[in-house]
């Protein structure tokens, strides 16, 4: 029988659960913006459509912060001092659009 042991103090995991939901609260609402975006910039897209290049504008955001962490953060705001160019575009060729990243980015 397994005891209900926790590695963090209770007060820990309480923590972490709000950040989580807060997390998630702000990935949906920036989903929800990028697909505004596309839906305003691209006449005629479906709101599926829509769902779909905001999901991969995100994943690519995220590749390319994953290969080039804080140089890429020191960028967005500005204070990047290396002035390396960074390529968003890079990181959308290596996202794959099937069928189960396409439900898992739905808001």
């Amino acid at each position: 029988m397994k005891d209900d042991l926790f590695c963090l103090p209770y007060e820990t995991r309480q923590i972490v659960e709000t950040e989580n939901v807060e997390d998630e609260a702000l990935r949906v609402r920036v989903l929800e913006t990028l697909a505004a975006r596309a839906s305003s910039l691209v006449k005629d897209l479906t709101p599926e459509d829509a769902v779909a290049i905001a999901g991969v504008a995100l994943r690519a955001l995220q590749l390319t912060f994953e290969t080039e962490g804080l140089e890429f953060a020191a960028f967005l705001h500005g204070t990047d001092k290396a002035e390396e160019d960074y390529s968003v575009g890079d990181s959308i060729d290596t996202v794959r659009v099937n069928k189960n990243e396409t439900h898992a980015v739905k808001v």
